[in-house]
């Protein structure tokens, strides 16, 4: 056939004039190179196109079932061949399947994620001391994890590893001592009871129809949520927000349509782009602009079909971007404060001007010339959306479930308000000496904690290859800490451990482990520092509401289910039958 062609083409030169021949034998020549070329590449693509098809085989249906050192471990099926266990995970409520293969195969476990990605999980107190205690630096968030903490969250604590979290760890401890928690909690009640008085007009409302003592139903999450983020902001930030009777306030109304927006949709956008190459320094750019969001709006409704995406990108981008401004408005405003006070000297409550929030007293720090370690401007902006991220997501979570759990065991409510009537009888603001002596709402408080986690799940990634628990991880391994799995072990809290029984911390078994038997707020190097103060809140906020209310189902058949992106919470809101409170009765 190469001879053929050869034959017809030296026809077609022979029978060109003499002035075209020369010309057709250059381009012959060059075509002939140049196809030499192309059969070159076409071989190239080829060998890469079945190397990466091979390679995708190999990850995707042989390594794991037979080369993998994970391969011994027990588990569930491999699943979809392409996802994995992911589309288990995502269908049931938060946690179950993970609890369910942990009762099945152990406490240690291995399953499936996208493209045959092996996940491992551990529940075992020895593997948890390894990975959060002994060496938790060698166990670091995964990139995607710190990437969207970082977004969210803000670059600080939550994200960062190593030397860097171990310098503004011990920096941070300062701000949250004993002694500034307790200056805090007065501030609490002034949200607290402006809460209780807009509960009060809603029944007074409603019964006026109703009838007396009938209540009203109604959704109870905002409300809270709107309470608390008016204490975050006080306390945190000596920043008055007055959310709850200004919905509109600026910074309130962007965290709440940013807390509102994380729903699965919208989450698996943000983690589809910061996966992306370049993705998260794009996200963290774009959301330090005023303009992005509202041109990606614009270019959004240009576009109307199939760009609803884009639409969630410039919502974020531009709700981000405001409390980054607001934030930077209020560091400027600190800053002054601090240099002018650092003039006038005298004691440590004087030096802070009388003001205990928390960004007060970190700026302070900062410009304290005998500091080892200093957060810069930049960090300590970046811990606005840390503390609005964690602290009040985490109370706010809490208290849901809390009213929630409460609701549905009336026996516990009525024991609850008579522990909380006798001491508001006697204080109607009460100290935080007083609330730590509560024994019977310590315990609702811890059993709501360990029974409804915010972060029903961790995620490590092994950074070397290492052995735990016996078991060789390699390098990149993803290592999931199943935070709910380990609260709701039936060889720690009994055969019932899925019901909510706060008389259990009367009657802790042997195997009860205070670092590992509740995870709620992690252990190690990143356990949670605001710990404290997230329980404080959250204990203030119900010793008052469950003194002046009772929450009911809104009907016998009500059920709830849980749903998870950042935090767990009820999914839909949560709507309550609510009355107020006679005296309670000693059952």
């Amino acid at each position: 056939m190469t001879a053929s062609i050869s034959s017809a083409l030296q026809a077609v030169e022979s029978s060109l004039p003499h002035w075209a021949a020369p010309h057709f034998a250059t381009v012959l020549a060059l075509t002939s190179k140049t196809a030499s070329h192309l059969r070159q590449y076409v071989l190239v693509y080829v060998v890469l196109l079945v190397s990466a098809i091979f390679y995708f085989v190999y990850r995707w249906c042989l390594y794991a079932r037979f080369f993998s050192p994970l391969r011994h471990m027990p588990g569930p099926e491999y699943g979809h061949w392409f996802f994995g266990q992911t589309m288990t995970i995502i269908r049931e409520e938060t946690g179950v399947p993970q609890r369910s293969w942990h009762m099945k195969y152990g406490p240690r476990i291995r399953f499936s994620g996208l493209m045959g990605a092996e996940r491992v999980s551990f529940t075992n107190y020895n593997a948890l001391r390894q990975l959060l205690i002994e060496d938790p630096y060698n166990y670091t968030k995964p990139s995607f994890v710190r990437s969207l903490l970082g977004i969210v969250a803000g670059y600080g604590l939550l994200t960062l590893e190593d030397r860097e979290h171990v310098d503004m760890r011990r920096f941070m401890n300062g701000a949250f001592a004993f002694k500034w928690v307790e200056a805090q909690f007065e501030a609490y009640y002034k949200h607290i009871n402006g809460l209780v008085d807009i509960l009060k007009e809603k029944i007074d409302e409603a019964e006026k129809s109703r009838g007396e003592g009938e209540g009203v139903v109604m959704e109870v999450t905002q409300s809270i949520n709107n309470c608390l983020l008016d204490i975050i902001c006080d306390t945190a930030f000596g920043y008055q927000t007055d959310h709850l009777h200004n919905p509109e306030e600026p910074l309130g109304k962007s965290f709440e349509t940013l807390v509102n927006m994380q729903g699965g949709a919208n989450m698996a956008v943000i983690i589809l782009f910061l996966t992306l190459p370049g993705g998260p320094k794009i996200a963290k750019w774009a959301t330090e602009q005023t303009w992005t969001g509202p041109l990606l709006q614009r270019i959004a409704d240009f576009f109307p079909f199939g760009i609803g995406a884009l639409s969630r990108v410039a919502t974020f981008c531009t709700n981000l971007s405001r409390i980054k401004q607001i934030s930077q408005e209020m560091l400027d405003q600190k800053l002054a404060e601090a240099k002018a006070l650092r003039k006038a000297g005298g004691n440590e409550f004087e030096a802070s001007g009388g003001k205990v929030d928390v960004f007060s007293l970190l700026v302070k720090a900062s410009l304290d010339e005998k500091s080892s370690y200093r957060m810069n401007a930049e960090m300590i902006q970046n811990q606005v959306l840390t503390f609005l991220g964690a602290g009040h997501e985490t109370t706010a979570s809490g208290a849901a479930w809390a009213l929630w759990e409460l609701a549905q065991n009336q026996r516990v409510q009525n024991k609850l308000r008579l522990e909380c009537q006798e001491l508001i009888s006697r204080r109607a603001n009460p100290e935080y000496q007083d609330i730590k002596h509560l024994k019977y709402l310590n315990h609702v408080v811890q059993e709501v904690m360990r029974l409804r986690p915010p972060v029903p799940h961790t995620a490590r990634q092994a950074r070397k290859t290492s052995t735990i628990d016996g078991v060789l991880i390699p390098k990149g391994t993803l290592i999931y800490i199943p935070n709910w799995v380990c609260n709701t072990d039936p060889e720690v809290w009994g055969q019932d451990a899925l019901e909510f029984r706060p008389e259990r911390f009367d009657e802790l078994s042997e195997k009860y482990n205070k670092t590992f038997s509740i995870l709620t707020f992690i252990a190690g190097a990143h356990h949670c520092i605001g710990r404290v103060t997230a329980e404080n809140e959250l204990k203030a906020l119900l010793c008052t509401l469950i003194a002046n209310f009772e929450f009911h189902k809104k009907d016998p058949e009500q059920t709830v289910k849980r749903t998870s992106a950042i935090t767990m919470k009820p999914q839909g809101g949560l709507e309550l039958l609510v009355k107020r409170a006679g005296p309670a009765r000693a059952a």
